[in-house]
């Protein structure tokens, strides 16, 4: 009954969405009603605080095989963000997170920061696994420094929507101005340097979530509603990537 997950589960470049979208249809709702409208049914979110060695046992079990060690890392990834605030607040679980989503980098007790692109997924990621309630629980000032000091590292003093959260914009903006005052050909430079990071950030962040989406969209399935808002953002994406 769950081999039709195998394909998803064996991909090295699923995506956690797409996995824990599969997971919940194979653990958190009843086999009788799991091709209903899952609005109207209860889904039993237990599955998210399993123990990871026995979530590898069950899907190894049900699968027929292990799935790839970047997928367990995913998966357990996205659990820790739908079952605890740490991702708001800690930074070393932010970090080590961001790097898991984005590619399935193993979580360690040690801090190893996380580049530009890999956060910036993992945040854009992040609030589609959280939904709405995502930006009204906010960041740390640990977390909004460390993606501050990303961006100027970056020379991005004006970042992308996913990086509202940083601090550290406008005192950059201001220190580069006097930097390069009187000096215009400079300023110029610098000016089209921030847009082109920020635009090729951008542009990433916009292939990856077309690729996410196309992957839940190919789910088996039948309950998923591929039409409206998912529709939507896809034609959002793939319009702003041509």
């Amino acid at each position: 009954m769950y081999k039709k997950y195998l394909p998803i589960f064996r991909n090295e470049n699923a995506y956690a969405t797409c996995l824990v979208q599969a997971a919940m249809d194979m653990y958190g709702l009843p086999p009788v009603t799991a091709l209903e409208n899952p609005d109207e049914l209860e889904i039993d979110w237990g599955f998210l605080s399993w123990d990871p060695g026995v979530m590898e046992a069950e899907l190894t079990k049900d699968l027929g095989e292990r799935p790839p060690g970047e997928n367990l890392t995913k998966l357990q990834a996205a659990f820790g963000i739908l079952i605890t605030d740490a991702f708001h607040y800690n930074v070393h679980a932010f970090a080590a997170t961001c790097q898991a989503l984005s590619r399935g980098i193993p979580m360690t007790d040690e801090f190893i920061p996380s580049g530009l692109e890999d956060t910036a997924w993992g945040v854009l990621e992040a609030n589609f696994l959280e939904g709405p309630s995502f930006w009204e629980t906010g960041f740390s000032t640990d977390i909004a420094a460390y993606t501050g000091l990303l961006l100027d590292n970056h020379g991005i003093y004006e970042p992308p929507e996913v990086f509202k959260f940083a601090t550290g914009r406008e005192e950059l903006r201001k220190k580069m101005l006097s930097n390069l005052e009187g000096d215009p050909d400079m300023y110029e430079t610098a000016v089209r340097n921030q847009d082109e990071a920020k635009s090729e950030l951008q542009g990433y962040l916009n292939r990856r979530t077309a690729e996410l989406i196309h992957q839940w969209m190919s789910l088996p399935i039948p309950y998923l509603n591929r039409d409206g808002e998912v529709k939507r953002m896809l034609s959002i994406v793939e319009g702003q990537t041509e």
